[in-house]
């Protein structure tokens, strides 16, 4: 059996969202990879059914969990040469073999990790956005000061659709924003944390252009999300706002 390891590492950080969720569930057939996983305080749900290029020659249904990612196998696979290496697959342990080099990275239990359970999000949504060269530009202006905000808005204001950020509990704040479109909606403002935001960001990277982005509002709870999904459907991002202080 053969384990494509760039691929490997690839897949873990859009399951864990550039590991915002510190562990990742990965269910590999021989057709498919799918994982559902949520952050623990469930800000950020991710839902994945995407072609098997990691495995070959894959018996049946084969499991992965792993806890804290980021620490215990992001940094043994950096190390490992080759893009594909052979591998051995037992109940406790993935072991990775290349040449005079042999790489152990254990499973954890299942219960350690946090899968999302439950039905995917299907309220409508009143906005959506195509994410065109124009757009990544925005967002790439907005990541590289919203840091020091730790919030980004997506606003409806006066019939414009904007993103935003800065720290609008301080009257002199600064901050930059961007006319996206114009939109027939109320006035809303919903806030998203800014590492969530930017963690889709890495994760769409240079395909940004397939994917769409779907905003929802739910009046009753004065709250939000957006969607990114790629084209096909089978990548979906989901982030939820979160409160002002």
């Amino acid at each position: 059996m053969n384990i494509n390891v760039e691929n490997l590492q690839k897949i873990i950080k859009k399951a864990t969202l550039n590991y915002v969720v510190p562990s990742v569930q990965l269910k590999v057939d021989g057709r498919n990879i799918i994982s559902r996983m949520r952050s623990q305080n469930n800000t950020v749900v991710i839902c994945l059914n995407i072609p098997n290029d990691i495995i070959s020659e894959v018996p049946d249904e084969i499991e992965f969990n792993f806890d804290e990612p980021n620490v215990k196998v992001k940094p043994y696979l950096t190390l490992i040469d080759s893009e594909v290496v052979d591998a051995i697959i037992t109940d406790d342990k993935l072991t990775l073999k290349n040449g005079r080099h042999k790489t152990n990275l254990h499973f954890c239990m299942s219960s350690f990790v946090t899968t999302f359970t439950g039905a995917e999000p299907n309220s409508p949504s009143f906005y959506e956005l195509d994410l065109t060269t124009e757009v990544s530009e925005c967002f790439e202006k907005i990541r590289k000061v919203a840091g020091k905000f730790e919030k980004v808005y997506f606003t409806v204001r006066d019939g414009k659709f904007i993103l935003e950020t800065t720290d609008r509990t301080n009257r002199f704040a600064n901050g930059i924003s961007f006319e996206l479109d114009s939109i027939d909606h109320n006035n809303i403002d919903i806030c998203f944390e800014f590492k969530n935001f930017n963690a889709v960001l890495q994760c769409l990277g240079g395909s940004m252009s397939d994917f769409t982005a779907k905003f929802t509002w739910i009046e009753s709870q004065n709250a939000g999300m957006v969607l990114f999904e790629k084209n096909d459907s089978s990548e979906k991002y989901y982030l939820l706002s979160k409160l002002e202080e």
